[in-house]
This record gives C-alpha cells, sequence and structure tokens, in this order.
C-alpha cells in the first residue's frame, strides 16, 4: 500500500541534499545506470500530455464536492457532525480517513496556488491538524491517533504537515507542532543512537519508534532503514526555518547513518523474501474463471469494490505544479521551485530536457520580462528572455537548467558559488 505516494517524497528529499550534509564535499553527483529506465523510449509513440494542473483543479472539485450524487459518491464528506475536520475515503468505497491522503489532498491545492485556508469557504489546513497526536508530539496517520508502527505511516504524515506549514505558518498551532515535531523526533534519533556515545549514529534497523516509552520498534519482518532520509528531511526543514543547531546535527546524523547501510543491502523498505512471497502469492485472485491468475491491488484483492486509491491520486498536486509545456509538446518545462519548500530566496528555474536525437529550439513564457538567463548545467549565461519569453536551444538528448536572473544583476563568485544580486545561482562553479 505504500510505494504510490513515494513520488512525493521523490520530489521533495533532493532539497535535504542542497541543505545539508551531502553536498559539502562539493562533489558532482554521477547518475546510477537503471537498466529498465534505459530501455525506455526517449520519444515514446502514441504520445499525449495531460494539462495536470486542470486534472489537479478537477480532483479537488471532485473530492472536495461533499454534495456529489452517484456510485461511490461524495468521496469527501465531514468525519462527524462537529464539522472539525473531513473524511476521505483511502480507496473508493473503503477505508479512511488517512493522513497521507486527507493532507495530501490539501497539499496539492497549495501547490497549483489555491488559498486552502478559504477554498470553496472552509479552512481546510486548520482541519488538517487533527492529525496530530498530542501525547506523541508528532503527525500521525489517524485522527487522534498515535504512531501506527511503521517508519513510513509514522513519518509521511509530517512531511505533509511541513509542507503545509510553509505555506500557511500562522494557522491555528501550526508554529507550536512544527517544533514539537523537530523536537520529538530528534529525541527519537538520539534515543536510537548510543546511550554511551553522544556522537554515536543512530541506527534505523527497526521498523518504527514508539514515543510512548523512547523506544525502536521490530516487528520481526522488515524493517525501514529508509526512515533516516524522511527524519533528515523534516529535521533540515526545521533547521531552514528556526536555524537550531541540533536540527541540523540529527539531519546530518541520519543521513550518514542511511549512507552507512552495507553495500549488499537494499537500505530502502525492506521486506523478507517470504514476505514478498507470501503477499505476491496472495495478491492473485480468481476474480473471472476466464483469466486467472489475476493480479489485483491490495484493496480488491481483500474485498474492497473498487481499486482505485486516492490516497495516491491525493498528491496530484505535484504533477500540476512541476509539470508545464514549451512550443514543443515533448519538451516540457519542469518549474523546480514549486516543491522547494523552506527554500532561500532563488529567481526562477526549470528544467527542461530534449528527448530528440536532434537539437531543438522551444519557447516558453518568462516570469522575469526581460531577465538573463543563466544555464546551471553548462555553468554560462546563454541570452535574455525578451517580450516576456524565453527562447532556448537544447542539444540532442540533453537537459538544461535555466535560471531566469535579474537584467542588471551583480554578478559575484564566493566560495565556489555564483550569487547575483546576492541570490546563488550556482552551488558549483567551475
Amino acid at each position: 500500500m505504500k510505494r504510490t505516494t513515494g513520488l512525493a517524497l521523490f520530489l521533495i528529499l533532493p532539497s535535504c541534499l542542497v541543505h545539508g550534509h551531502a553536498t559539502r564535499k562539493n562533489q558532482p553527483v554521477q547518475p546510477a545506470l537503471i537498466p529498465l529506465v534505459s530501455r525506455m523510449p526517449n520519444c515514446p509513440e502514441p504520445y499525449g500530455m495531460r494539462d495536470w494542473k486542470q486534472v489537479t483543479r478537477d480532483y479537488l472539485d471532485l473530492v472536495f464536492g461533499f454534495d456529489r450524487k452517484g456510485d461511490f459518491l461524495p468521496f469527501g464528506r465531514w468525519n462527524d457532525t462537529s464539522r472539525q475536520t473531513f473524511f476521505l475515503p483511502s480507496y473508493i468505497g473503503t477505508g479512511g480517513p488517512e493522513g497521507i491522503n486527507c493532507l495530501a489532498a490539501v497539499v496539492s491545492g497549495s501547490l497549483i496556488g489555491e488559498d486552502m485556508t478559504r477554498f470553496r469557504g472552509r479552512n481546510w489546513v486548520q482541519m488538517c491538524q487533527a492529525y496530530f497526536s498530542r501525547e506523541d508530539g508528532v503527525y500521525v496517520n489517524g485522527i487522534h491517533g498515535r504512531v501506527a508502527g511503521t517508519f513510513w505511516y509514522d513519518l509521511f504524515p509530517n512531511v505533509l504537515f511541513y509542507q503545509i506549514a510553509d505555506g500557511y505558518p500562522g494557522v491555528g498551532e501550526t508554529a507550536s507542532q512544527f517544533r514539537s515535531v523537530a523536537d520529538r523526533l530528534a529525541a527519537g534519533c538520539d534515543a536510537m543512537g548510543s546511550k554511551d556515545d553522544a556522537k554515536a549514529l543512530p541506527s534505523f534497523d527497526h521498523t518504527a519508534f514508539r514515543f510512548e516509552n523512547m523506544s525502536p520498534v521490530d516487528n520481526g519482518r522488515w524493517i525501514e532503514p529508509d526512515g533516516a532520509a524522511g527524519i533528515a528531511w523534516l529535521e533540515t526543514m526545521a533547521y531552514a526555518r528556526n536555524h537550531d543547531p541540533r536540527y541540523l546535527t540529527t539531519a546530518d546524523h541520519c543521513l550518514l547513518a542511511l549512507q552507512g547501510c552495507p553495500k549488499e543491502r537494499n537500505p530502502l523498505y525492506e521486506v523478507l523474501r517470504k514476505e514478498s512471497l507470501r503477499v505476491e502469492r496472495d495478491g492473485r485472485r480468481v476474480v473471472d474463471p476466464a483469466v486467472s491468475p489475476f493480479a489485483t491491488g491490495d484493496a480488491l484483492g481483500r474485498g474492497a469494490p473498487t481499486n482505485l486509491c486516492l490516497y495516491g491520486a491525493s498528491h496530484v498536486g505535484i504533477l500540476g505544479a512541476l509539470v508545464g509545456k514549451t512550443s514543443d509538446p515533448k519538451i516540457l518545462l519542469i518549474e523546480l521551485l514549486k516543491t522547494d519548500a523552506y527554500r532561500a530566496c532563488a529567481y526562477p528555474t526549470c528544467l527542461l530536457y530534449n528527448p530528440y536525437p536532434v537539437a531543438r529550439t522551444v519557447n516558453y513564457r518568462a516570469d522575469l520580462n526581460a531577465g538573463r538567463l543563466y544555464n546551471a548545467v553548462t555553468h554560462r549565461f546563454v541570452g535574455r528572455a525578451r517580450n516576456g519569453v524565453v527562447t532556448a536551444t537544447l542539444t540532442a538528448e540533453t537537459a538544461c537548467v535555466l535560471v531566469e536572473t535579474p537584467p542588471q544583476g551583480v554578478v559575484q563568485s564566493r566560495r565556489g558559488r555564483l550569487l547575483i544580486d546576492g541570490v546563488i545561482v550556482d552551488y558549483r562553479i567551475q
């Protein structure tokens, strides 16, 4: 049930590398060769790209449309008669409410520019605070619940809350809850280290952590050492906002613990082989005697009426915010700052990739009318936006990261970084 929302962590965790330990050696990151990905075509046919911002708007209208009629509708409703928070099913027809679903829908709205304190006349941001556990001092997956027993389910609601808090720092108890999350996770990391050595790295070779007795949890079936990455991101964001050095130290320790995992063992979510085989076997169901075996998702495989998963779909706003269009439908405009929470001041920055075997020139709308364009891949200025339009030429099968900088900005280099009017544009100048 967990990989559907992995995209969110994939898109936000890189900001941890910008602020934290991983960039201190100033070494370029070498991309890994993934055989399956290398076999995928650069220009697939047939091809079509959806308007993801419109898809996000349509999704929000669907799930927050409490008066809709039809099969399984409405999806969204009030959780109880007090109307203090709302309910979304995990799958259409079953499950819920879950923080990883409800908070994600609020994040999606915020990412595409909706004010989720006023959307449809309601303060959805305030309602999300029902997922804060006063007993544990962190966000949890169930309303007024406790930590659930896996790092993934326990950390991800906090990641979503931090994303919400970035845009709405003054709503309700956001400020105190923000610090509480950072403090409790830092204390948990300390408890997973050595009691005799304050500098010892925490061990994440566990399934979860229980705040009730400040001790790790082991279910005997799997471990989740990638919980270190989630805590590292949260602590880095806490440091970016509150500048408490303890948070940055905790983030560093988490990343070092993750990097220290044995190379022969996948440091990501671990499932013992026998458990994998059991899930694979149990996931097959004879739905139609003419089609057997039949692979299903875990909801339909457990008797639910559908496999249509809202707690995956509720993250659609990530695509809605990031993915834009250029004059060529196959050369996308990826707006890199949209999901970069708690960032320092930065100029509009976009990623473009040319999938064609020949050079292509594309246009897209500029944020700065006559800004100078800097390519952070080649470390060079490459022209200016003119009449509110950026024109970029990309060589065959290459990417560029274009930064729109002020037209008359003062350029400086400092400690291997390029700054324009005091704002960092390139972290690794030649």
